[in-house]
C-alpha cells in the first residue's frame, strides 16, 4: 500500500467543509490545511492495514468478528464517541474454517497447501473432509477435457472455474474434491492471479453455500500458478499419485453460530444540534486475508481520519464541525441495507456519505483506481 496521507487529508478536507461559509471557494484556509497535513499519518493507517491483513475475514465468520472488535477498540482509542459494535441478522449461513491441509501422500509426502501457510488456500464454504484419494489432471475441467476418464472418488486438478468444475465432476460424476490453480493463458481480466506475471498469488475462490440440485458440494483447494504447474509436472512423472486432504470447518447447520453480519459505528459530535443531517464515512471490513487494499485501506483511513480529527478538535487547533460526522465500518453493502431496514428514519438524518473502498492503489500503475465524488441534484 502506498502512503495514503494525501488521500487521508483530502477526506478530512471534505469532512470539514461544513465549517465554512458558502461564499468561500477553497475548502480550507492554508493554515488549517497545514495543521491537518502535519497531524495525519499514513504510517498510522498502515499499522491497521497490517493487522487486518493477518485475518481471513469472509462474511459470517469468526475472523470477521475479530476484525470488527479490533476496529471498535481502535475507534475508542482514537476518541470517537457513541461507539457501537452491531451484530445484524443475515440470511446466509455462517462458515468458519479451523484447519485445512493438502498433502501428496505416499513414500515422498509433500505439503501442497495449508491454512497454516495461507487461509486462502481453502475454498470458502468447503465442507469438512479427511480422505486420501488419487489425483487426476482434468485440464480446464470441461466435458471435452475430461472425456471418458473416470473421476469418481478422485481429487481433480484443474485450471477451470471452481463452481463449474464442482457441478461437472463432483456433483455430476462423483469426484471427491477439487484442486484449482490459475490458467497461465487466461486474459488479465480472468481469474485473479492469472498469468505468468503473478506466479505466487493464491486466488480467493468460493463454493456454493447451499446444495446444488439437491446435492452438497465437497471441498476445494486453491494453489498459485507456480504450485499448480509444479504439481502438474509431478503428476505426469508419477501417474496414480495420491493426495491426502483434511478440512475442519463449520458450515450451514453444523456451524457454531447463527447467521449474522457486523458493523461498527462511531461519531464525532457536531457543534450545532440544529445543523441537520450527518456526514457519513464508510469502509467495509469483510474480505479475504490479503485484501490490504480492498478494503483494509478504507477501514484504516477511517480510523486515522477519526483519530486526527478528534485530536485536532480536542486541542483546539481546528473548530468542531457543525454537523455530526458518523463513521461506519461495515459488512459490504449488506450492513447498510440492514441498517436502513432496521432504522427506516435514518436516511433523513444523513446528508452525504463518502465511501472509501480500495483507497490505497498506486494511481500511476492502475489508472482505473480512482475515487469519485458525485453531487446529488440538490
Amino acid at each position: 500500500m502506498t502512503n495514503p496521507a494525501p488521500r487521508l487529508a483530502a477526506g478530512l478536507l471534505l469532512c470539514l467543509t461544513s465549517t465554512m461559509t458558502a461564499q468561500v471557494l477553497p475548502l480550507l484556509d492554508p493554515a488549517r490545511v497545514r495543521l491537518i497535513s502535519q497531524e495525519i499519518s499514513g504510517d498510522a493507517a498502515f499499522k491497521h492495514v497490517r493487522y487486518l491483513s493477518m485475518l481471513h475475514r469472509p462474511r459470517v465468520s469468526e475472523k470477521l468478528w475479530e476484525a470488527a472488535t479490533y476496529v471498535e477498540t481502535e475507534a475508542r482509542k482514537a476518541g470517537l464517541e457513541r461507539i457501537a459494535l452491531i451484530k445484524q441478522p443475515f440470511a446466509q449461513p455462517p462458515w468458519n474454517t479451523h484447519f485445512a491441509d493438502l498433502w501428496v501422500a505416499g513414500d515422498r509426502p509433500e505439503r501442497i497447501a495449508s491454512t497454516i501457510q495461507n487461509d486462502v488456500h481453502l475454498a470458502e464454504h468447503s465442507r469438512p473432509t479427511d480422505l486420501t484419494a488419487e489425483l487426476i489432471d482434468i485440464g480446464s475441467g470441461t466435458a471435452t477435457d475430461i472425456g471418458a476418464r473416470e473421476v469418481r472418488g478422485k481429487v481433480v486438478l484443474t485450471t477451470g472455474e471452481i463452481e463449474t468444475v464442482m457441478r461437472e465432476t463432483v456433483l455430476g460424476r462423483g469426484a471427491a474434491g477439487i484442486v484449482v490453480f490459475p490458467d497461465p493463458d487466461a486474459p488479465p481480466n480472468g481469474i485473479v492471479g492469472a498469468g505468468l506475471g503473478r506466479p505466487d498469488q493464491v486466488p480467493w475462490i468460493q463454493l456454493s453455500r447451499g446444495s446444488v440440485g439437491g446435492r452438497e458440494p465437497t471441498f476445494g483447494f486453491s494453489l498459485s500458478l507456480r504450485q499448480g504447474l509444479a504439481l502438474r509436472r509431478r503428476l505426469k512423472a508419477e501417474p496414480g499419485l495420491k493426495v491426502h486432504a483434511i478440512v475442519e470447518a463449520d458450515s450451514g447447520q453444523g456451524a457454531r453460530t447463527t447467521p449474522w453480519q457486523v458493523m461498527v459505528e462511531g461519531f464525532i459530535a457536531g457543534s450545532d444540534p440544529a445543523a441537520g443531517q450527518d456526514i457519513v464515512l464508510t469502509g467495509h471490513l469483510q474480505e479475504e486475508q490479503h485484501s490490504a487494499n480492498d478494503d483494509g485501506s478504507g477501514v484504516a483511513n477511517l480510523l486515522e481520519i477519526g483519530r486526527a480529527l478528534t485530536k485536532l478538535i480536542k486541542e483546539g487547533r481546528i473548530p468542531r464541525p457543525r454537523r455530526n460526522i458518523r463513521f461506519w465500518w461495515t459488512t459490504e453493502i449488506g450492513s447498510e441495507r440492514q441498517y436502513f431496514a432496521d432504522h427506516p428514519e435514518a436516511p433523513r438524518s444523513i446528508w452525504v456519505a463518502i465511501n472509501q473502498d480500495m483507497a490505497g492503489a498506486e494511481q500511476s500503475i492502475d489508472l482505473g483506481r480512482k475515487q469519485d465524488i458525485t453531487r446529488l441534484p440538490a
